[in-house]
């Protein structure tokens, strides 16, 4: 991976030239969008796209606000909840299929930084996927794995003045 001069997205060599990690990822978010969005003109559709894909342009506005005003607008925002929600789906789904956990893991991380792609990267997403790779990370390297360590060495990567206040 290199990354490019002028300041855009990195950039995986292949053979016939190179490939745009966030080019590639926004034409796929896009095409889930315009298939989902293809599939009715009801409330529910963009309300599912908002919180599957943080897309909340199709949402009406009187339901926006309504969410607002009863204090759950943060559920049509893409969010730790979210990336936690999906990969919890994902681990459980997968537990028949591979007993190992280090599969498991490995499967978990990867579909979780693709779905951070998907989402368009937000900040809050980003660290609950930071998260989820620290957390699955004691998988592979064969330990026992704790979702408060996880989330505290989350935190500190995220938040500089942890690190300053808990002298790390």
């Amino acid at each position: 991976m290199i990354a490019d001069p002028a300041g855009g997205a990195p950039y995986i060599i292949s053979r016939n030239g190179a490939w745009n990690i966030r080019r590639s990822l926004d034409n796929l978010r896009q095409n889930a969008l315009r298939h989902l969005l293809a599939r009715g003109d009801g409330v529910e559709i963009p309300m599912l796209a908002a919180m599957l894909f943080g897309y909340r342009h199709g949402l009406d506005t009187g339901l926006r606000d309504v969410f607002r005003r009863i204090g759950i607008g943060h559920v049509l925002a893409i969010s730790g909840l979210h990336v936690g929600l999906i990969v919890a789906m994902i681990w459980m789904a997968l537990s028949p299929i591979f007993p190992d956990r280090r599969m498991r893991a490995a499967l978990c991380i990867a579909l979780a930084l693709a779905y951070l792609g998907l989402t368009g990267a937000r900040v809050a997403a980003m660290r609950a996927t930071v998260m989820t790779v620290i957390h699955f990370s004691g998988y592979l390297a064969g330990r026992r794995s704790d979702v408060l360590n996880s989330l505290g060495a989350a935190a500190c990567l995220f938040e500089p003045t942890i690190r300053r206040r808990s002298s790390i």
